[in-house]
């Protein structure tokens, strides 16, 4: 997918549709966040859920087309900026087959000290990972 390093691939689930038989709104965001889990294992290096330590803080949609039960839905993420402890992403939804684009947007999350519920720097093993992966397309501060 043009402009996007890494991607993940679901097919649409006959639970994600509206009564309109059309993706329901929320089935985006059901594997956007599959995506971003993805993301984390496969670019940053996480192993288990426990290491998962971001709190999403912001998530723009934009959706563009519908789509249907027998459809897989590829999502293209990035990195698209690092800061202290907080990163931000960006992401199209697009039908596999047809490359149709279903939804995009971006959005903002926080690593956490989730004991102490306050923000904490990213770690510098992730930050390394994900500027190695993303390359000079990653703004970092």
């Amino acid at each position: 997918m043009e402009g996007f390093r890494f991607t993940y691939s679901a097919p649409l689930r006959f639970s994600d549709l509206d009564v309109l038989g059309h993706a329901n709104h929320l089935s985006y965001l059901d594997i956007l966040e599959n995506a971003r889990i993805a993301y984390y294992f496969d670019v940053m290096g996480l192993r288990s859920v426990q290491e998962i330590k971001f709190v999403l803080a912001e998530l723009q949609v934009r959706y563009v087309a519908s789509a249907l039960l027998s459809q897989t839905l590829e999502v293209g993420f990035r990195t698209a900026w690092l800061k202290r402890s907080s990163s931000g992403f960006a992401y199209q939804i697009r039908e596999q087959a047809s490359g149709l684009l279903l939804a995009e947007g971006e959005g903002v999350q926080v690593y956490m000290d989730l004991h102490a519920n306050r923000s904490e720097p990213l770690p510098g093993a992730y930050r390394e990972r994900v500027t190695a992966f993303e390359g000079s397309d990653l703004e970092t501060t």
